[in-house]
């Protein structure tokens, strides 16, 4: 069980929602953006975060998709009225983040309410036909007008282009209408699904379509363009992009997420395909700067071999090239030449970029013109520079290129606005956030699923005790198999892609940990402990994930820690728990895998199966991946997100049962401090007012519910006790009391002074309800 269990974990969650605002905001802001002739406001890899972050945990990442929206426009009038032209691109992967992404459906009609200028595709749009289908037959790809960009992404049948292969944004202010040519590529991403081809990068730019639109010389496309002329360009780019590949392979520069075709053969005859989606006639325009949106990461080799090949093509090297990248999730920029840079705007809308450059007076490029840019030219760059820090950044570049990083923090959108003389919101903004908190509730994403002690995280080693892949091994995973010790589970670690924080948990938190929709399967019914220590080993064989390489690219339920130390006998008896694959006592084991990572794993166990060395037979497989039911129920295949919710719903209550104390979130203390503060305002009042009435001369008593007046004494009043008082009655002739009602019996004036004059028939008895006189009914 966890819980706060501790006075100082509570104060730390306290100390988290109350002062990390103030920490966070302390950031050195901006107060105003650097405009140029050509202005691009940036998200990328927003994976559905387009809610923004929790308030609950993160209140300092406090920006949605309306107040980007509202940004967005409020910054746009502003530059309008400086004569300046702003763009808003999206540079791809939509899914794949929080409970949104699970239907797809219900996601795109929130990013088709952004004026996005352009979009690229990205990685995660490609997982399943699902997606694709989706996104072609109910319109999503068609809204964009042509403005959704796959450079190098092709329907596998037709080989025709999923969205469009380039457009062109028009800047219309400065004195005339200008073009800037726009491509969107994608990096050499092998696992596609089957209704999609994704073209590698170095074939796409010696394409005949690349190189027109990059020569064209009129307003409609030259088809008088010399064959030399076209030969020439083919040869050039691919010699460029030959030695590139090969320059970067020598000098052991890594690519991200990519195969590296460092002996790849330049492509003699370039495959022509179309450059629409449709048979819509191709019209090529004059542009004066190309700006690509590259999903692939900053410092990605294969930035290079597209900016080499457009200035190889173009021969201009004064024509401004903007790159922005993406899918490596971090901040990051470099300059590629005195006139083309490189920008990669972070991840789960945490960042907003920025860039601005201007564009070259005069007529544009003469595109005819075909230089042999020397390969020392293509890789010539100035040393990249570090990430910005957290907060609003800006650093110039050369010739007017500028770039800006921005938290998605209102405070900081604020200030950069108010630097315009301008406000945030707009009304399209809020209906906008309205409508994203209504899709959320209306698919069960903000119910509250359990609490959360700590912070478990990504970038923890899997033996760290806040690590967030130790506690998905060593609990989540057992308790999804139902702790039986003879089960044992494999899987990729880039499976987890978001920390699981502290405090209240919903389905959406759950669902961010791991949101990729995947099932549980079990492939091999019996395995022995020493083909599943040779598996694991092989699989493992690069011995680190790329991206994480504090962690293994597989990892193993439950956690055997002799498998990675070399004193295996000495850590394993002091750290591993009873359960341990490295002290079972079982002879054979079940094999549990993600269907994602079951191809892998087949073919792995597919080669041993062939190695003489080892006794281990296809016999064992199953014919047929077996599905994982949830505790049990045939209905609810279990998923990757859904171990997460079991386990948190079954054993992270928000009472820990020993301390009865409760984990309260920052909206939840500010309602208490509000209705104990009035309740003590009231208590105050009331006890201010009996006060005031006791000492008060006309004052009046309760009874009953209805104030009567309350009298005086006079001081000559007579007090003695009722015995007294009868003694001094007088007395008749006989001795005794006079009887009640005759002549001598004394009247009430002589006990009470000030009386009321008696009620007539026409005037009927006044009670006093508080200070006010009323008559009751």
């Amino acid at each position: 069980m966890v819980g706060p269990t501790t006075m100082l974990e509570f104060c730390y969650l306290l100390a988290l929602v109350v002062i990390q605002p103030y920490v966070a905001s302390s950031s050195r802001a901006i107060t105003s953006l650097p405009l140029n002739d050509v202005n691009i406001v940036i998200v990328t890899d927003v994976h559905s975060w387009v809610a923004g972050h929790s308030l609950d945990h993160e209140p300092y990442l406090n920006v949605d998709y309306g107040t980007l929206l509202s940004f967005f426009e409020t910054l746009q009038h502003s530059a309008a009225a400086k004569n300046k032209d702003l763009f808003f691109v999206n540079n791809g992967d939509i899914l794949h983040g929080t409970g949104l992404s699970l239907q797809p459906d219900r996601l795109t009609p929130i990013l088709e309410r952004m004026p996005f200028s352009a979009l690229n595709l990205g990685n995660h749009e490609l997982y399943t036909d699902e997606t694709l289908i989706m996104m072609r037959d109910k319109g999503f790809i068609d809204h964009w007008n042509g403005n959704y960009l796959t450079s190098n992404t092709v329907w596998k049948d037709s080989r025709l282009p999923i969205g469009h292969r380039f457009t062109y944004l028009q800047a219309v202010h400065g004195g005339r209408h200008r073009n800037i040519l726009v491509f969107g590529f994608l990096y050499n991403f092998e696992n596609a699904c089957s209704l999609a081809t994704v073209e590698r990068v170095e074939d796409v730019v010696q394409q005949q379509w690349f190189i027109d639109v990059l020569q064209v010389k009129n307003r409609y496309r030259n088809r008088n363009k010399k064959a030399s002329a076209r030969v020439s360009a083919t040869s050039t780019v691919s010699s460029i992009s030959k030695s590139i590949m090969n320059s970067l392979t020598n000098t052991g520069n890594n690519t991200n997420n990519a195969t590296s075709y460092s002996t790849a053969e330049p492509v003699a005859s370039p495959r022509t395909s179309s450059t629409r989606s449709r048979s819509d006639p191709v019209i090529y325009q004059h542009y004066e700067a190309v700006v690509v949106l590259a999903h692939m990461g900053y410092d990605h080799s294969l930035i290079r071999v597209i900016q080499s090949a457009i200035r190889a093509i173009t021969g201009n090297d004064d024509l401004p090239i903007q790159i922005i990248a993406g899918d490596s999730h971090v901040r990051g920029f470099k300059t590629l030449d005195p006139r083309s840079t490189v920008v990669e705007a972070g991840r789960f809308l945490d960042t907003i970029g920025f860039v601005s450059f201007p564009l070259p007076p005069g007529t544009p490029q003469r595109a005819d013109q075909v230089v042999n840019a020397t390969l020392n030219n293509a890789l010539s760059t100035l040393a990249p520079l570090e990430a910005p820090p957290i907060g609003a950044t800006t650093t110039p570049e050369p010739q007017g290129f500028h770039h800006v990083f921005l938290d998605a923090n209102k405070k900081i959108l604020q200030e950069v606005l108010a630097g315009n003389g301008s406000a945030l919101e707009t009304g399209r903004g809020r209906a906008l956030t309205h409508f994203i908190q209504g899709t959320r509730l209306s698919m069960g994403l903000t119910n509250r699923v359990g609490c959360s002690g700590g912070r478990y995280q990504l970038d923890l080693p899997v033996d760290h005790p806040r690590s967030l892949w130790g506690l998905y091994v060593n609990e989540v995973i057992p308790h999804a198999l139902g702790n039986n010790h003879s089960r044992v589970f494999i899987q990729d670690t880039m499976a987890l892609k978001y920390d699981l924080l502290v405090g209240p948990i919903t389905v959406d938190d759950a669902v961010a940990v791991s949101p990729v929709p995947d099932e549980m399967v079990r492939v091999v019914a019996e395995i022995k402990k020493q083909h599943l220590l040779i598996l694991f080993s092989m699989l493992n064989v690069t011995a680190a994930n790329e991206k994480k390489p504090h962690l293994p690219k597989y990892a193993i339920s439950p956690w055997p820690h002799s498998l990675y130390h070399p004193n295996s006998v000495e850590i394993s008896s002091r750290n591993s728990k009873s359960h341990s694959l490295s002290s079972h006592h079982h002879h054979s084991y079940e094999l549990y895998v993600m269907r994602r990572d079951w191809p892998v794993i087949e073919r792995t166990l597919m080669h041993m199966a062939n190695d003489d060395s080892n006794t281990f037979s296809t016999w064992d497989f199953k014919s047929e991946p077996e599905v994982v039911y949830s505790h049990g129920e045939q209905a609810h295949p279990q998923t990757s997100y859904g171990v997460w919710i079991d386990f948190i719903q079954q054993n992270w209550m928000c009472v820990a049962p020993k301390t009865q104390l409760m984990i309260f979130t920052g909206t939840d203390l500010l309602i208490w401090f509000v209705v104990l503060t009035v309740l003590a305002a009231m208590v105050h009042y009331h006890s201010w007012i009996n006060h005031h009435n006791i000492s008060s001369g006309n004052s009046f008593m309760r009874m009953g519910g209805v104030s009567v007046r309350r009298y005086k004494q006079h001081p000559q009043l007579d007090h003695s006790p009722p015995q007294s008082r009868i003694a001094n009655y007088h007395r008749t002739s006989s001795g005794r009391p006079p009887t009640y009602g005759t002549s001598n019996y004394p009247s009430e004036a002589s006990f009470l002074i000030e009386r009321q004059q008696a009620p007539s028939a026409q005037q009927p008895l006044q009670h006093h309800y508080g200070n006010y006189q009323a008559t009751p009914e």
